[in-house]
């Protein structure tokens, strides 16, 4: 699941971060903010998917039994 979380977490920032670099690019006022949704959805998965990296991976038990 690592290599997924990965994946989410470019494809989210590069959503984002596209957005918001052709907001700023954008020169004159009637940039269409409608798409705002997108790169807010972006940053939040993007964020969900680094939570979940950040997360430690649960250890096994060790096994109990005995041998007579």
């Amino acid at each position: 699941m690592l290599f997924v979380y990965i994946i989410v977490l470019v494809i989210g920032l590069a959503v984002g971060g596209l957005f918001v670099s052709m907001a700023i690019a954008r020169e004159n006022d009637n940039f269409p903010y409608r798409g705002l949704w997108l790169a807010g959805a972006g940053l939040v998965v993007a964020g969900y998917s680094a939570m979940q990296i950040a997360r430690p991976a649960p250890l096994s038990k060790p096994k109990l039994d005995k041998e007579e």
